[in-house]
């Protein structure tokens, strides 16, 4: 079975990162309205990403997406950061999240909101998160949640 669209562009883009001490945080091939796009979020671990790291990403990348021609329709290929309020998805982007504000969007009113912001505890890809809110320890369940971010506070401390 071949390998998704996502996982082959991982596969071109991470040994070209890793040379230049970047990552890939995340890679999405989705339809948005009559568009497909490709779009790469890079990161460094310890650090930020230059747009010109980002433009140097999307040179090299589309020139290899165009060699091996593994996407037959049309698409638009977007190379960004992450950003600070950052989408939290795989197990890895949990690990380091422990201890850091977050917001997660649930289906159903947990302490009565949707929107719940706390410190992540623990959590995982496929399993329940736990936070601290307000110092107590609330337990989501995995089914509740529609996605969880890294929440900053505008002006804040």
């Amino acid at each position: 079975m071949a390998l998704k669209i996502t996982d082959e562009v991982s596969k071109i883009l991470t040994p070209f990162l890793s040379e230049k001490g970047l990552r890939i945080y995340d890679v999405v091939f989705v339809k948005e309205g009559q568009d497909k796009v490709l779009r790469a979020f890079i990161d460094r671990k310890d650090g930020l990403v230059s747009i010109d790291e980002c433009e140097e990403v999307s040179r090299f990348l589309s020139a290899e997406l165009d060699r091996v021609d593994i996407i037959p329709e049309a698409y638009v290929l977007e190379i960004s950061s992450p950003g600070i309020e950052r989408v939290i998805k795989y197990d890895w982007h949990f690990s380091e999240a422990v201890g850091k504000k977050v917001q997660i969007k649930l289906f159903k009113k947990v302490m009565d909101t949707k929107l719940i912001v706390g410190t992540l505890l623990s959590g995982s890809e496929k399993g329940d998160i736990t936070l601290s809110v307000d110092e107590t320890e609330v337990l989501i369940e995995r089914a509740n949640v529609i996605d969880v971010k890294i929440y900053f506070e505008f002006g804040g401390n």
